[in-house]
């Protein structure tokens, strides 16, 4: 089960024949209009998808059984009593709640609030797509919009929605629907070999409905209703999370396309004679590097909060010294796995690796950015001082990576210079080269003497703010005015 996850749900009559016969299901021969917007806020992705369902609602119960989500929220104004008991049991099942904040209808997702999520230059593409699917799907847009203030109220709409990790799925069971005959717009670099990405809401295989996933025990045990004996449970030997994830989806939706298949035994294949054929167990060291670290799927949307969040909450110190030392994980993260991808590459190349997926995974002109490591090495050795980082939790620019930064530092370097020349002169007419500053609390750059040796001879420049029997501490007048 995922935690934090939030789907807003949506429906419109399309048919209500007035001379059919009618189940506990719903009017036999009914068809609705289902709209859905799922977030998973821990992975900061947002799915959103509008079909056409049938009267005892199968699509949308497969989808909840998969999905399991723990808050749903609805204007059941607007739900059919066939979903809203389906609603229901799905989360009493899943242990989830159903909120019901909407007493007006589901507010719609507008172009000018989208714009406030991704207005900015570098998402200009994903604002386009998303646009341009909410236009066209009424009940979608309404989930969207529903999502979008939710979030809004526990003050992390911007955080989750702004990352721009959205998947937009069209009906694939109409021809009616001119966006389902398009190629599912999914905002993240496509497979080449894929015409549907893969996810829980558009399988790209069989599509069992909810009794068949629950009768085979496929993601869940019938006996309690957790994942321990399921077939996930038995065959999972996943060493990331990630991976995990999608053993998953691949299980709730087995492939059906002969070559797809076909390919992905190809690449067991490959990787079973790299077990045989190559040494020193490479098989065990690609696993290694890939299980080293953090969750990057769910360890960036956390990063991407934590920057938004500046710009509207103050952060302490200490909270930032974690987000920083989180940070170098992370891109130890991504290093230990360009290696691991790196060593699978030079591996398979010593192996006839037929799968067209595989292949495609570990290659720099597909699965691998070209320019993965250039960007990677910018951190490690232009940007900053990483193993500092990791240490102290500060980020210290490299010169001339922050022309701002080393501005500031410069001028900052001037004032302590000047405070340096100042402590010397008063050394030297005081005659007292034992006097030094302290630093106490918000007030810095005290000077400090010997009671004995500046008494009867306090410059008139000096303001007492501290002392004891031996010393006395003072703020010099301009030090005091600029503090």
């Amino acid at each position: 089960m995922e935690d934090n996850c939030s789907s807003t749900l949506d429906e419109t009559n399309l048919s209500s024949p007035p001379a059919q016969s009618g189940t506990r299901h719903g009017v036999e021969g009914e068809k609705v209009k289902v709209g859905i917007c799922y977030v998973d806020v821990a992975c900061g992705s947002v799915t959103m998808r509008e079909f056409t369902d049938d009267f005892r609602r199968s699509e949308t119960e497969r989808v909840l059984t998969v999905l399991r989500p723990q808050e749903v929220l609805l204007n059941r104004d607007n739900i059919s009593k066939v979903t809203s008991k389906l609603l229901q049991w799905s989360t009493d099942k899943s242990g989830g709640q159903i909120l019901e904040l909407f007493d007006e209808g589901l507010p719609e997702m507008t172009s000018e609030k989208l714009s406030d999520y991704l207005g900015n230059e570098e998402a200009l593409e994903t604002y386009a797509s998303v646009a341009k699917y909410v236009t066209s799907k009424t009940l979608a847009r309404k989930a969207f919009g529903a999502v979008a203030k939710y979030l809004e109220g526990l003050m992390i709409d911007k955080e989750i929605l702004s990352l721009g990790n959205y998947t937009l799925i069209p009906d694939v069971r109409t021809d009616e629907d001119p966006v389902s005959k398009e190629t599912v717009v999914a905002v993240k670099n496509a497979k080449p070999e894929e015409s549907r990405v893969e996810n829980e809401m558009s399988p790209r295989g069989v599509r069992m409905d909810a009794s068949t996933l629950a009768s085979l025990e496929v993601l869940t045990s019938n006996a309690d209703g957790s994942e321990n004996g399921s077939i996930l449970s038995v065959i999972d030997r996943a060493c990331t999370q990630r991976g995990r994830r999608l053993l998953k989806r691949w299980l709730s939706a087995p492939l059906v396309n002969s070559d797809d298949i076909e390919d992905r035994l190809n690449a067991v294949d490959a990787l079973l004679d790299l077990d045989a054929k190559v040494d020193d167990d490479i098989l065990t060291e690609i696993s290694k590097k890939l299980a080293l670290g953090r969750d990057i799927e769910r360890a960036l949307p956390r990063l991407h909060e934590h920057v938004v969040g500046q710009q509207s909450a103050m952060m302490f110190d200490n909270a930032n010294k974690r987000q920083v030392k989180e940070f170098v994980k992370v891109l130890r993260t991504m290093e230990s796995t360009l290696q691991a991808v790196d060593q699978a590459r030079m591996a398979l190349s010593t192996v006839n690796c037929k799968s067209k997926r595989l292949s495609w995974v570990v290659s720099t002109e597909g699965g691998m950015p070209p320019d993965a490591w250039d960007q990677l090495r910018y951190f490690f050795e232009d940007a900053f001082d990483v193993r500092a980082a990791e240490e102290s939790g500060d980020v210290i620019p490299a010169p001339g990576v922050a022309p701002d930064y080393d501005e500031r530092k410069q001028e900052v370097q001037d004032v302590e210079d000047e405070l340096d020349e100042l402590l010397k002169y008063w050394q030297r007419k005081l005659g007292l080269p034992s006097a030094k500053f302290v630093h106490r609390n918000a007030e810095k750059y005290q000077m400090e003497f010997s009671a004995s040796g500046i008494k009867g001879r306090v410059p008139k420049e000096f303001e007492l703010v501290s002392q004891t029997k031996v010393l006395k501490r003072f703020l010099y007048a301009f030090a005091s005015s600029t503090n």
